[in-house]
């Protein structure tokens, strides 16, 4: 009888050490406290990197744009000096030029949608600001 009251009473007693340190143990959500100041701040900086994605791909539109006038005129002069018979090493010349303004509109091309891409994801952080 003595060692079941043992055993009752030990596990009372580790029972009531455990509960509490349960409870304690759980995770809060935390409180979600707006600061109007550093939502303002997000904002700002949401509306600033879209600002800044408008102008990269302007930017990279105007490139793109001077990149296939080149191409033109690339093409022309290589016609041009077909026509005309000009050496191996011109039409040579001629033709690294045009595979140039190529790979230029190529690239151009990727870091418009970069920018894109970019110009999206922080709209969508605009808006997250804006709910939250």
């Amino acid at each position: 009888m003595d060692k079941f009251r043992t055993i009752i009473l030990s596990s009372l007693v580790a029972a009531s050490l455990v509960i509490p340190g349960v409870s304690a143990r759980a995770e809060e959500k935390p409180e979600r406290r707006h600061d109007v100041h550093h939502d303002r701040r997000h904002i700002r900086s949401d509306r600033s990197d879209i600002r800044a994605d408008h102008r990269d791909i302007a930017k990279d539109r105007k490139d793109l744009r001077q990149d296939r006038r080149e191409l033109r005129q690339d093409k022309y002069t290589l016609r041009k000096d077909l026509k005309n018979g000009a050496s191996a090493s011109t039409i040579a010349t001629d033709r690294q030029n045009i595979h140039n303004e190529l790979t230029d509109i190529r690239n151009d091309r990727k870091d418009i949608a970069k920018d894109r891409r970019d110009l999206v994801k922080d709209r969508q952080d605009l808006r997250r600001d804006r709910r939250d």
